[in-house]
C-alpha cells in the first residue's frame, strides 16, 4: 500500500511523525445576472453568495510507521463570497473531524482540527456574458500541531495529509499547518445563450512557515490551475472541472498532482443542493478508487440560483 505522505507533504512526515477556494469562483456559483449597477460576485446580483459542504472520505492506506490504518475524515466547510462595490470578498474556514484506526493493533484514535482560514479580494469585470477577475489572497495559519504527545502529533499530521490527498491537492494552502499563503489569482468565464458554460483559474502562492517545527516545509510554492466546462438548465447546473496542482521547488519526489471533479448543483427553491466528487487521477493521491488511493464526496446547500442567461 501507498504511504499519504508520499505527496507534497512529504516534508512534513519525513521524521516519522505520522500535510483552496483560494475561494475560486465556480460556474456553479454563477447566480442571477448583474443589474444596471453591475454588481455582484460572480454573475450573481449584490448580494452575498454562500455555502455549507461537507467533505468526507473513507479508506484504507498505511501510516508513518508502516501499520495498515482506516481512515475516515469529515470536514464542514463554509465559503462565504459578498460583494464590495464592483470586487468580491471571499473567505473560506472548516473544521475537520479525523479518525484513524490501526487495524493489527484494533486501537482507534479520533480528534477535532480547524483549516487555516482564507481571506481573498477579487477585482472584478463583468457582464451578463463574461467575467473577468484579477485576486490577492492571504491564508492565515490557523492550523496548528498538538504539542502534547507523538501520537498527538501523528494524528493531525495524517488527518491534514488526509485532507490534502483526498481534495487532490486542491487549496494546499487550508490544509498546511502552521503556514502563511499569500496567493495570487486570476480567472475567466463565458455563458452562452445556450447554457453552455466555460472557463478557467489560476491560482499561484507561496508558503511560508510560520513556527520553528521540522516537520513541516520552511518554504515552498504552490501553483493550482483548473479548465471548467458547465451546462445550466432550468432545474440546475452541471460541472466537469479538470484541475492540476504542482509543487515545483518542493523537496518531495511528487511535484504534480491532477485530478477531475464532476459536480451537479439542484435549484431546489429557498437552497441549492450542491454534490461534488473529487477524484486525483496520478500518484500520489490517486488514482483515487485503487487500493490506497483517495477521493472526496461532497454534499451541501448553498444560496439559491436561477437560471439565466445572455441573449444570443
Amino acid at each position: 500500500m501507498r504511504p499519504i505522505w508520499a505527496g507534497p507533504l512529504a516534508g512534513i512526515l519525513a521524521l516519522g511523525l505520522a500535510t483552496a477556494s483560494q475561494a475560486e469562483v465556480r460556474p456553479s456559483d454563477i447566480n442571477r445576472p448583474v443589474g444596471e449597477d453591475g454588481l455582484g460576485p460572480g454573475y450573481g446580483g449584490n448580494q452575498t453568495q454562500w455555502a455549507l459542504e461537507l467533505v468526507g472520505f473513507f479508506g484504507t492506506g498505511t501510516s508513518a510507521a508502516g501499520r495498515d490504518v482506516d481512515r475516515v475524515s469529515l470536514a464542514p466547510t463554509l465559503r462565504v463570497a459578498t460583494p464590495e462595490r464592483r470586487n468580491d470578498v471571499e473567505v473560506v474556514w472548516a473544521l475537520l473531524s479525523h479518525r484513524q484506526t490501526e487495524t493489527d493493533l484494533d486501537l482507534t484514535r479520533q480528534d477535532l482540527f480547524v483549516s487555516n482560514v482564507h481571506v481573498g479580494y477579487h477585482w472584478a469585470w463583468r457582464s451578463l456574458a463574461r467575467q473577468l477577475r484579477f485576486g490577492l489572497s492571504l491564508t492565515l495559519p490557523a492550523a496548528r500541531l498538538p504539542t502534547d504527545s507523538a501520537d498527538a502529533i501523528r494524528l493531525a499530521l495524517d488527518a491534514y495529509a488526509t485532507q490534502a490527498a483526498m481534495r487532490g491537492w486542491r487549496e494546499l494552502w487550508l490544509w498546511t499547518p502552521e503556514t502563511l499563503t499569500v496567493a495570487g489569482h486570476f480567472d475567466l468565464y463565458s455563458r452562452q445563450a445556450s447554457g453552455l458554460i466555460f472557463g478557467g483559474q489560476i491560482i499561484a502562492g507561496a508558503m511560508q512557515r510560520t513556527s520553528d517545527s521540522p516537520v513541516i516545509e520552511e518554504q515552498n510554492v504552490v501553483v493550482q490551475a483548473d479548465l471548467d466546462l458547465a451546462f445550466d438548465v432550468a432545474h440546475g447546473r452541471y460541472l466537469l472541472r479538470a484541475g492540476v496542482v504542482a509543487l515545483p521547488i518542493t523537496e518531495a519526489d511528487d511535484k504534480l498532482q491532477a485530478s477531475i471533479e464532476p459536480e451537479a448543483r439542484f435549484r431546489l427553491g429557498p437552497v441549492d443542493l450542491v454534490t461534488r466528487l473529487t477524484v486525483p487521477v496520478n500518484k500520489p493521491a490517486g488514482f483515487a478508487f485503487s487500493e490506497g488511493g483517495f477521493w472526496a464526496a461532497t454534499i451541501g446547500i448553498a444560496n439559491a440560483t436561477s437560471q439565466v442567461l445572455p441573449e444570443e
